[in-house]
């Protein structure tokens, strides 16, 4: 398999700038910073606006032309006031420099831009309700290019680069080194240790049974069915509890071969996920030898909008037990 090296300048670059963001959101979560609520009553940390502004800076730095779709905008800036703007100034001058709030609207501003053929994905927070609680979160950005992503890289500083999968429960932050993934379409997922650059190449599990196969589930549920999810468990005969887990970090697991699958069945049918809730770990998965659908078998279209208009759910797995995930759901692998 060939190396993640060379990197070209934007790569390496963007590589810089997701570890420095992955720092900065371990830094902050250490301060247990308080929760604020956005207008669509879902909660927002300084750690949120923060590290896509150090994201942002870095994307209209190397690809000023391509949109950013990310979670958050200068509205939250708006809404909660001054207080809010000088916590967020005060932990990415480090980065920046003398930035002012003007600036800092803008930068956050960049992400509210339009699916394209080419446009970067961010969440800067993905697992924001875990990041509060010392839960598992990951720091995700991703290039998409034509309705699939073809590079992505994942912070997560509450998985390490080695452990065992008995060790993905709510993570214990004594002695946390914290990972960075690197996936390049056709070219394989790396991983490192945070600050390293030591990238080995990752694979998935070979487990090809689902009673012996280990399943990952939200912790958060406001957006899954909980009760759906049970019974699919039942009728696939997955006989080992779920491991809970938020995030991205989920997709991090399954590519590192520490899990096997999860599903995601939406609470109420019209449900549709956001594209930059899964765009970086699909493409970790896939290039592990994985697979991500959607619950009927259908490739994930990340080309259709800001949330996935076309696709209900997501599965995700190794490969090998995909179709008897699809078969449990009353789906098949789409051709």
């Amino acid at each position: 398999m060939p190396s993640p090296e060379p990197l070209d300048a934007t790569e390496g670059e963007l590589l810089r700038a997701v570890d420095q963001a992955t720092q900065l959101a371990r830094w902050i979560q250490a301060r247990r910073p308080s929760a604020r609520e956005k207008s669509d009553r879902t909660p927002l940390t300084v750690a949120d606006l923060a590290v896509q502004t150090v994201l942002a800076a870095a994307l209209e730095r190397v690809g000023p032309t391509d949109p950013i779709v990310a979670e958050e905008d200068s509205s939250a800036l708006r809404e909660q006031g001054d207080a809010l703007a000088e916590e967020v100034l005060h932990f990415v001058r480090p980065f920046l420099g003398k930035i002012t709030r003007r600036r800092l609207a803008q930068l956050l501003d960049l992400g509210a831009g339009t699916p394209a053929e080419r446009y970067w994905a961010v969440d800067p927070i993905d697992g924001t309700e875990a990041f509060l609680r010392g839960g598992h979160f990951v720091v995700a950005l991703a290039l998409v290019e034509r309705g699939r992503p073809t590079i992505a890289f994942l912070g997560c500083p509450t998985l390490d680069a080695r452990g065992a999968a008995d060790t993905l429960a709510e993570p214990d932050h004594r002695g946390l080194i914290g990972s960075l993934v690197i996936a390049r379409r056709g070219r394989g997922t790396w991983i490192s240790p945070l600050e390293a650059a030591d990238f080995t190449p990752v694979r998935v599990s070979n487990v090809a049974g689902l009673h012996e196969a280990r399943m990952l589930q939200s912790v958060a549920a406001s957006h899954i069915d909980a009760d759906a999810t049970r019974r699919f468990a039942q009728a696939a005969g997955i006989e080992r509890p779920p491991v809970l887990m938020d995030s991205q970090a989920k997709h991090a697991a399954i590519a590192m071969g520490r899990a096997d699958l999860f599903v995601r069945i939406p609470a109420t049918p019209d449900y549709r996920e956001y594209v930059w809730d899964h765009a970086a770990g699909t493409l970790a998965i896939e290039e592990a030898g994985g697979q991500v659908t959607d619950l009927a078998g259908r490739p994930l279209d990340f080309g259709a909008g800001r949330r996935f208009e076309q696709n209900a759910g997501v599965v995700a797995s190794n490969g090998l037990l995909h179709d008897a995930i699809l078969s449990a759901l009353g789906a098949r692998r789409a051709p």
